[in-house]
């Protein structure tokens, strides 16, 4: 077994230092102070391999996975509101994993994305780069792509010269590069000779025209993870973890981890605050003092309940390290270790050298992203360099943006500003996994929101769903269709006698204010048949009349106790002095109590239960996920 300290041999260190500087530089281009770049550091000092260029198994063939079609003769549907999203799934393996792509297209449909399947048969990295720019440019369009199995990727190579004074010779670096297929109507070349680097060998060398991004890539290469399993079982894995978060049953941690090591430990408090946009203050974790970032006690934080972990540390696709005794021991955290702890986050920013080469096999994005039970999208860089400047990518986290339109804004965000740095720097950069995913569901419950966790899980128990746009509307008054929906979502089982499904309503409705063709119909007679709602006297159920919480009370009160006779009779005495047998409220005095009693509600600060107050989206979310324990 490899030990976890490495010590760095006096010559290696030298070279180290000299080539990366020990703090930040000012940029030799006037455009921005450079942080320290991430170095390939290896436990066994090894120097960093060159890529070969991906061989293509043929001719460019692709086919439509869901019609089997020729692309030229089928027609593809207008896009949904998120946009249109292809995934490209490898021929070889697409039977095995047919039905995980399948969960997961619905699961992107029902996000709002219109979704097309193709299974890649042959081609290359140019060869896809341009059906994607055909998809593109077709009136649905085209905001993103996934690539599953082994879809060809394409090489870029450069001198490097770090420190731009001439003081440390240019390095060569070659690497995977993604960006090639996000750039579809920029010009890329391969006519370069400049040291190393050479005109007409397959690797690209040059990228000018319209270099904006017009869409995200992500990608899920899980052949070369064998110590995770075989790459089909790790898909489907995948897969249905995925469907597992989109239902919000893999947890709600609202916390994140800020961890730079040593080199960037100046760099925290931006970190922190980029990330506290999503989180809040209260949910940001941070270590960055040097002698407290170690291996061990990165390694302790890692089962935590983070749902985020954001670190900086140098290292190579094997493992990244921290630094200690003054730079004199790299500690080392290995895949390994991600697989032995792993950790319950779901998301990862690896600002590691070459931590996200995903060409290499095990990779530390990769294991990470496709662990066993968790890890679901990470971001790094293929080579030297990574993620930083990265205010525009948190930003578009926050108001609800999926990674991947976060990293397309924010890579399009500092070429602009930095164009001569962005090929050291930025190139590299990858998506690892579904770049669909928001770190929110609703833009505008935040996880600061008071009311965050529930929301979320009644909404991940199907019982309430958003608004166009990624919106809750947390604020807006709940009106008495809209609740008998969500009782009767709430109460009923999933399948069988008694359930929604099999429930057929009355010929002739119950209220004479509610028609059989209205949309809530089924629901409403559905809660009056579980006498969960009577109507009012003069026969009408007002289904556009605010739900207030003294109704909210007898709502839930009577869902729980099976009907209105099995509610209890309070004996204790009043809990709230608004609601009380002798007051006005005293037709709810009995829901409240029991409610109350479970937890279900607490009532307001001034001690008050307030029934007269309308019931907002976010407090129903409250009460449902308290009374049904969601």
């Amino acid at each position: 077994m490899r030990s976890r300290t490495a010590l760095i041999f006096l010559g290696l260190a030298a070279v180290l230092w000299i080539s990366c500087g020990v703090s930040a530089a000012a940029s030799p281009y006037g455009q921005a102070t450079e942080p320290v770049p991430t170095r390939w550091i290896s436990p066994d000092g090894l120097p960093r391999p060159t890529h070969s260029v991906p061989a293509p198994k043929g001719p460019f063939s692709v086919t439509r996975a869901d019609q089997w079609l020729s692309v030229q003769s089928s027609p593809l549907p207008p896009a949904g509101p998120q946009g249109r999203v292809c995934l490209v799934v490898e021929d070889g393996i697409y039977d095995a994993v047919a039905s995980g792509v399948a969960t997961y297209q619905q699961d992107l449909e029902d996000d709002g994305y219109q979704v097309t399947v193709y299974r890649f048969v042959s081609g290359s990295a140019a060869d896809l780069r341009s059906f994607l720019g055909g998809l593109y440019d077709e009136s649905a369009s085209l905001v993103g792509a996934v690539l599953v199995g082994d879809i060809p990727y394409a090489i870029y190579e450069m001198m490097e010269d770090w420190d731009g004074t001439g003081g440390v010779d240019p390095a060569y670096s070659d690497f995977p590069c993604d960006i090639f297929f996000m750039d579809l109507n920029g010009t890329w070349g391969d006519q370069t000779e400049d040291g190393e680097v050479h005109a007409s060998n397959g690797k690209y060398d040059a990228r000018s025209g319209d270099t904006d991004l017009e869409i995200w890539v992500s990608r899920m290469m899980t052949s070369n993870l064998a110590a995770l399993g075989t790459e089909t079982a790790v898909l489907n894995n995948y897969f249905a973890k995925n469907h597992s978060h989109r239902l919000r049953q893999l947890g709600d941690f609202e916390r994140a981890l800020v961890y730079p090591d040593d080199d960037w430990s100046y760099l925290g408090s931006e970190d922190r605050s980029c990330v506290e946009g999503i989180y809040g203050a209260a949910g940001v974790d941070m270590v960055s003092d040097p002698e407290e970032t170690t291996a061990a006690d990165y390694l302790s934080h890692l089962p935590l309940s983070y749902e985020l972990i954001h670190t900086r540390s140098h290292g190579y696709y094997g493992g990244h390290a921290y630094l200690q005794s003054e730079g004199a021991v790299f500690n080392w955290v290995y895949p390994s270790d991600y697989r032995t702890l792993d950790p319950v986050a779901l998301f990862y920013s690896f600002y590691v050298c070459s931590g996200a080469d995903y060409s290499y096999d095990n990779c530390v994005a990769g294991t990470a992203v496709f662990n066993a039970d968790s890890g679901l999208t990470a971001w790094g860089s293929t080579k030297t360099g990574g993620m930083w400047e990265d205010g525009s990518f948190y930003d578009a986290l926050t108001a609800g943006h999926c990674f991947g339109e976060a990293f397309r804004v924010w890579f399009n965000t500092v070429q602009f500003q930095y164009s001569s740095l962005a090929p050291r720097w930025w190139y590299g950069m990858v998506l690892v996994g579904d770049a669909t995913l928001p770190t929110l569901f609703f833009e505008d419950v935040p996880h600061s929101h008071w009311a965050h966790r529930q929301v979320e899980e009644v909404a991940g128990a199907g019982i309430v769903s958003g608004y166009p746009g990624g919106l809750y509307q947390p604020s807006w008054i709940v009106s008495r269709d809209q609740m008998a929906v969500f009782m009767a979502r709430a109460i009923s089982p999933p399948t069988g006698p008694g359930s929604l499904a099999s429930y057929v309503p009355p010929a002739s409705p119950s209220f004479s204010d509610v028609d059989a063709g209205d949309w809530s119909y089924n629901y409403i007679e559905y809660v009056v048949a579980n006498d969960v709602v009577t109507g009012y006297p003069d026969g009408t159920y007002d289904p556009l009349g605010e739900v207030t919480r003294g109704q909210m009370a007898v709502f839930v009160a009577r869902a729980l106790a099976g009907d209105e006779a099995s509610v209890p009779v309070d004996t204790d005495g009043a809990s709230f002095a608004d609601v009380t047998l002798g007051s006005s409220w005293s037709w709810c005095y009995n829901h409240v109590e029991y409610i109350a009693g479970l937890g279900v509600t607490q009532g307001y600060q001034d001690g008050l239960y307030h029934p007269e107050y309308a019931c907002s989206r976010d407090q129903m979310a409250v009460y449902i996920a308290r009374a049904f324990h969601l």
